[in-house]
Formats: structure tokens, sequence, C-alpha cells
């Protein structure tokens, strides 16, 4: 088991989880190894810290006045948890834009997700690519917050099943 190669998947918050197994390979020699064995990285509509106040509230609310109680709410309590919360947030989502595992990455997202910003995904991208990571970004028009494959299902698949051949090729069990 210590030697099956390992192709990542993060759906939004799941993004905050992977950098989270990333300060654990870093910082903990019992999981150093896994890093090598990462062949690939894909991420759908993953939520930088900004985005969860503006975004959980947008995706959870359709009132206005409802979705602004909630958005101060949040915003209140990660003031309030900061260093329990905001503060590793933050540290985990630096480790997520300078990744340590160099791996080919696929970055799945959409102009109008509500939760994942289009802008950050492109900053993450972007990062990346500046650390010499290969990267290849979809980035639909219009799609709500991790339903890409249900609104483009046949391109959705395409991307995937073309980066997971890519990366799993020379991979024999």
């Amino acid at each position: 088991m210590r030697d099956r190669p390992v192709l990542v998947h993060g759906f939004s918050v799941g993004g905050y989880l992977y950098s989270q197994v990333l300060h654990q390979m870093e910082t903990n020699v019992d999981y150093s190894s896994v890093k090598d064995r990462i062949l690939g990285q894909v991420f759908d509509s993953p939520v930088s810290f900004s985005g969860i106040p503006h975004g959980v509230s947008n995706a959870a609310m359709k009132n206005p006045a409802l979705r602004s109680l909630m958005k101060s709410t949040i915003q209140a309590y990660l003031k309030t948890t900061a260093k329990y919360t905001t503060d590793i947030y933050l540290a985990r989502q630096q480790l997520f834009y300078n990744n340590p595992v160099r791996s080919p990455t696929l970055l799945l997202y959409s102009k109008t997700d509500e939760v994942a910003d289009a802008k950050i995904c492109e900053h993450a991208s972007n990062m990346w690519e500046n650390l010499g990571m290969d990267v290849t970004s979809v980035c639909w028009d219009n799609s709500p917050h991790v339903s890409h494959f249900y609104v483009h299902q046949k391109e959705y698949v395409q991307a995937v099943e073309s980066f997971a051949d890519r990366v799993l090729k020379p991979v024999t069990v």
C-alpha cells in the first residue's frame, strides 16, 4: 500500500482538506513519502478563505436579509475564533498556493460560481505555473458551485479522463 500511486481529487472545501494533508506531509516524517507518490491533482471549485463568508451565505440563502445576517455571523465567528480557525486556514491556503507537490494539476471552475471565485482560481493556477507545475485549467462561463459535472457533463468527463489518462499512463500496479 505504501508504494501505490495517488491521484488527488478535491471538491470545494476539499482544497482546504488537501492543504491539511500537505501540512502533514511537510511536517510529519511518517507521511513525507506520500508526496512522491502523488501523480496528479484535480481540484473542482476550490474555496479560498475570503470566499467563505460571502460564498457560503450566497449559496445557502436566497433572502437578502438572511444572507446578510449569515455572512455577518460567519465573519464574527471567524474573527472571534481566529486563533483556531482563521490563522490556520490562511496558513493552509498559502501552503495550497505554494503546493509542495509539483505533479500535474487540473483545475475546474466557473465564472459564475458564488463560492469559489474565478479570479482566485486563476490566481492559484498562476501561482502553480510560476512554481513550474503543469496546470490545465477549465473555466466554464456559467455553472454553480461544484455543479460543473451536471451542467457540462460531456466536457467535464472529457477533461478528467484526458487528465487521468495522461498522468496515470505510466502506472502499473
